[in-house]
């Protein structure tokens, strides 16, 4: 890792880097397009809340001036699933039916592939959120893994939590 690289709060100005390695290692590590067609509706759906609602608890690693990675998180996933149900879904379903995404066929498999268990209330098994209310995301750039930056990241955000 070179010398240039910061761990520090994320800034407006970080929102199109942040949602580009968002997009872009999506499926384990490979682009979003191997399961989804639009990459705005993609990284609205999932940075619109960390960005928009608590850039406070969003880390970035930055590398001169350019996104490497990031950590996006919240204190209470709670709040959390309440933006996203009233603010954010809403927003992105009408873009996505504007922009025809809504009806593509990768969009179709992957609503029938998900439906019956985001319906009986998704895959929650483990601790509850009474007792764990924050969560994160770790998301690093191709070049810059396998050098800790991930884990420096995860650091910071815990510091914050």
């Amino acid at each position: 890792m070179g010398p240039g690289v910061q761990i520090r709060l994320s800034r407006p100005s970080d929102r199109h880097g942040l949602r580009q390695i968002c997009c872009d290692t999506a499926d384990a590590g490979q682009p979003v397009e191997r399961f989804f067609p639009d990459r705005v509706v993609f990284g609205d759906l999932l940075t619109n809340y960390y960005t928009e609602f608590e850039p406070q608890s969003t880390f970035i690693a930055d590398n001169d001036g350019e996104v490497a990675g990031y950590t996006t998180g919240c204190l209470d996933t709670k709040r959390f699933l309440s933006v996203m149900k009233w603010r954010i879904v809403p927003v992105v379903l009408v873009k996505a039916l504007l922009r025809g995404t809504l009806w593509h066929p990768q969009t179709v498999r992957l609503l029938r592939a998900n439906l019956g268990l985001w319906l009986k209330g998704g895959h929650r098994t483990g601790p509850t959120l009474n007792d764990y209310p924050a969560h994160l995301h770790v998301n690093v750039q191709q070049g810059f893994r396998s050098q800790r930056l991930g884990q420096r990241l995860v650091e910071k955000f815990c510091e914050r939590a």
